[in-house]
């Protein structure tokens, strides 16, 4: 509701409803890791809207108890992780700390290797952590997780997205294959840097046209006339 209104009161009250929600539950309580998540995502929202440094450490620290909570198997390790990534990451950006850019690379690569994961999201923390190993020059890592990444691509359908999400992932998984061929050149690559741009268009391409194919084989309309 606040996304669509701009309503801080909304998100206020959305606030306050999970800090209640979690305090009428203990520890084992199988529900808390989804109400510490819920509520590090409200206060990271409250930050965007009004730039309070307060909000951001708050949605840190609570999503990094989140993090350590969750079982490593667990299928949501990989969201709560990237979110903590991105906290830390954004609070680097403002204060310059080492300590917060190097406990995001971490939790990206937590995130990455939790392959119970939704693949989608795991690509799109691969993108984020390659960026981060080119900045620190650690090039052989990045391009191994660049070839990982790519090969992620084939098992992620844009059917099983919803309608608005599909643009954001189709330009996450571009900035993968982009990503992956810088970090080639940079290796002095040129021939690899090309193939593994292509090969990441490829399967981006194959994607997209298999789901347009879907949609107008139902209406009697041949897939060729897409080609």
């Amino acid at each position: 509701m606040f996304r669509q209104t701009g309503n801080e009161s909304i998100l206020e009250k959305a606030i306050n409803a999970t800090r209640d929600a979690l305090h009428l539950t203990n520890d084992s309580c199988p529900d808390r890791i989804g109400w510490l998540s819920n509520l590090g995502n409200r206060l990271a929202t409250q930050y965007e809207h009004n730039d309070d440094m307060q909000s951001l450490d708050e949605a840190i620290r609570i999503t990094g108890e989140a993090a350590r909570s969750i079982k490593s198997d667990h299928t949501d390790q990989a969201l709560i992780s990237r979110n903590l990534g991105h906290g830390l990451e954004t609070r680097y950006q403002r204060t310059n700390d080492n300590f917060d850019w190097e406990n995001a690379r971490n939790a990206f690569q937590i995130a990455w290797d939790c392959t119970a994961g939704i693949p989608s999201r795991r690509v799109e923390v691969a993108a984020r952590l390659m960026n981060i190993m080119g900045l620190q020059e650690e090039f052989d890592r990045a391009a191994t997780l660049a070839v990982e990444g790519i090969d992620l691509l084939p098992t992620i359908s844009n059917r099983s997205l919803q309608r608005s999400d599909q643009q954001y992932a189709v330009s996450h998984f571009s900035g993968l294959a982009t990503s992956a061929c810088s970090i080639y050149l940079r290796l002095g690559l040129p021939e690899k840097a090309l193939e593994i741009l292509e090969r990441g268009r490829t399967v981006i391409l194959n994607q997209l046209i298999g789901d347009r194919s879907d949609i107008l084989s139902r209406f009697g309309v041949s897939p060729a006339l897409l080609l």
